[in-house]
């Protein structure tokens, strides 16, 4: 950062010396006219190696191709990135650098490869991955609680609550442990146990819209509805997309007594849902199939009689929904 002291006295003293001599003058003036102008373009291109993430790291990764972090760091950029297998390819590289500053460094890739095949559905490679990262660091917590949810995921409540209780054994505050042991309370119908689990997971800000639903579901529940509604309004405001959200602000609005918000909710789900018949159907059977489950908690009784009413004023839009509503409340719940 002082480089340049050194550097002006010596312009400053060699423009003295030549103070009688107007080429040498000139020459100086040309180098510093071209010494700055070289800085500020090499700033420039620099510049595009920090313009994102995933520049900063490929930089990085090309310079020190042999170095365990560059290739870890731009694997996690292209997974974040949605390129999963490009994060495999770099993920792979990393493992296999020789650079690697502690023996027990690898551990985050293999969580992190874990991840991936995660998102790519691959099951039984991501558990093997999560396991690896726990042969080398037992308390790994995230790894911890993403075998709990591979495990729950098939069906094994047993052993993914085992996993969980480990997770957070080690660190109570881990959101994602924290957020899937509320799921599994919920289910369990321990609803109080379930809350505390939620609110320690809203802290994290990618969990917050999920963990603000379940602890909107719960107030619900309890008949607490100004709570209710406050966490349901950022859950779907967090999550414009899901239609959860809104289907349980609607409850909330009728039970308050508040018929005319009820509507306008049940306005906007039809214009969510309406429009795919394959998806307003499938949210028809969740609601009066698994209306009572412990993770769902809607009640059709209120709900369909609601976007009967909003649908049936655009029953050109909306025949065929209409027609199915109707049949649905005709046959009490029970929909062909």
């Amino acid at each position: 950062m002082v480089v340049f002291v050194p550097v002006a006295i010596g312009i400053c003293v060699l423009f003295g010396r030549y103070a009688n001599a107007p080429a040498m003058r000139g020459i100086l003036a040309a180098f510093i006219v071209l010494l700055f102008v070289g800085l500020g373009h090499a700033t420039y291109l620099r510049n595009f190696d920090w313009r994102s993430e995933q520049a900063l790291w490929a930089d990085a990764a090309t310079k020190a191709p042999d170095q365990f972090r560059p290739h870890h760091n731009l694997g996690v950029a292209y997974q974040k990135q949605g390129r999963l297998q490009d994060a495999i390819a770099e993920f792979e590289k990393a493992l296999n650098s020789k650079g690697v500053n502690r023996k027990t460094e690898k551990v985050v890739t293999y969580y992190q490869l874990g991840r991936v095949h995660d998102q790519l559905g691959d099951l039984q490679k991501s558990k093997n991955f999560y396991e690896k990262a726990l042969q080398m660091d037992a308390n790994l917590s995230h790894a911890l609680a993403g075998l709990a949810v591979l495990y729950g995921s098939e069906g094994n409540a047993g052993t993914a609550l085992v996993y969980l209780e480990r997770a957070l054994k080690v660190d109570s505050e881990n959101p994602y442990a924290n957020f899937n042991m509320g799921l599994h309370c919920m289910k369990q119908g321990e609803m109080d146990r379930a809350e505390l689990h939620f609110l320690k997971a809203s802290g994290a800000e990618a969990l917050q819209g999920s963990a603000h639903l379940y602890l909107g579901m719960i107030y619900k529940q309890r008949k607490q509805l100004g709570r209710a509604a406050l966490y349901l309004k950022t859950s779907a405001t967090a999550n414009p997309r899901d239609i959860t959200p809104r289907l349980h602000l609607l409850e909330v609005y009728h039970a308050a007594g508040l018929e005319e918000m009820a509507l306008q909710e049940g306005e906007i789900l039809s214009e969510m849902i309406g429009r795919d018949i394959g998806l307003f159907r499938q949210t028809m059977d969740l609601i009066m199939t698994k209306g009572s489950a412990g993770d769902v908690l809607s009640s059709g009784d209120i709900i369909i009689p609601v976007l009967y009413e909003v649908m049936t004023k655009r029953s050109d839009a909306f025949k065929t929904q209409v027609s199915y509503l109707k049949k649905v409340m005709d046959k009490e719940g029970k929909i062909e």
